[in-house]
């Protein structure tokens, strides 16, 4: 799920990536869960909009998605999942919660280190395959 957040991040900027991170995830917990846990809805919300800082700073729009683009993507979820999973989860689940300190930061690097990975795979297939389908700056000619 964070993999397709961080590629309509990509595309709509910051506002979009956390709407979707944030609603996307509080509706998969009401679905499954009964009722969402708070402290990582939020954090999804906050992972979501940091993602969507790779909006002006990659080229997918113009049909290139290569080497800088990936590494700039890859930049921005590896900074948005350290901020989500490792400060802004494990504090709220303290805060909101009571839930205790060892187990939340655990859970919290846990979650990064998995969010991570997943990201860079998913978010990047997704928008190498999107950039593709755009089209180049100057590819049309007239002859």
């Amino acid at each position: 799920a964070y993999g397709v957040a961080a590629f309509f991040a990509t595309l709509f900027g910051p506002i979009a990536g956390a709407l979707i991170a944030f609603i996307g995830h509080a509706l998969s917990d009401a679905i499954q869960y009964g009722t969402p846990w708070w402290s990582w809805v939020i954090a999804s919300g906050v992972a979501g909009f940091i993602f969507g800082f790779a909006f002006k700073r990659t080229r997918v729009e113009e049909g290139v998605f290569t080497g800088k683009d990936i590494l700039t993507f890859n930049l921005w979820n590896v900074i948005g999942n350290a901020i989500a999973w490792l400060v802004v989860a494990p504090v709220l689940d303290i805060l909101i919660y009571q839930e205790p300190v060892n187990l939340v930061f655990v859970q919290g690097a846990t979650a990064a280190a998995m969010n991570i990975v997943s990201v860079a795979v998913i978010g990047t297939l997704l928008l190498i395959a999107y950039a593709a389908t755009r089209t180049k700056q100057g590819s049309l000619s007239k002859k």
